[in-house]
């Protein structure tokens, strides 16, 4: 099921994996105020470190497999910074 509009993810950063092969991609899992599990691929050369329970928005369709989001990420906000990005998971 794919959401048809992008919408606005709020939550905390609860699960960090390093991608093999990258320097720079890692997995991270957010979770919301409704205890939704978001994934989503960030490169972290945009940001010095990526921290666990730390705040996070992420603009992004999401595209549900069992319990867990799939978030197909289009702009992220992180410690104040924002960057547009288009990923493909």
């Amino acid at each position: 099921m794919i959401s048809e509009n992008s919408k606005i993810i709020n939550g905390k950063i609860i699960k960090i994996e390093k991608r093999k092969n990258s320097k720079y991609l890692y997995n991270i899992f957010i979770k919301d105020q409704k205890n939704n599990i978001y994934k989503t691929i960030i490169n972290t050369r945009f940001f010095n470190t990526l921290n666990l329970n730390e705040n996070i928005s992420i603009l992004g369709k999401t595209v549900k497999f069992g319990s867990i989001y799939k978030l197909l990420s289009r702009k992220i906000i992180y410690k104040g910074k924002s960057f547009d990005i288009i990923s493909f998971h």
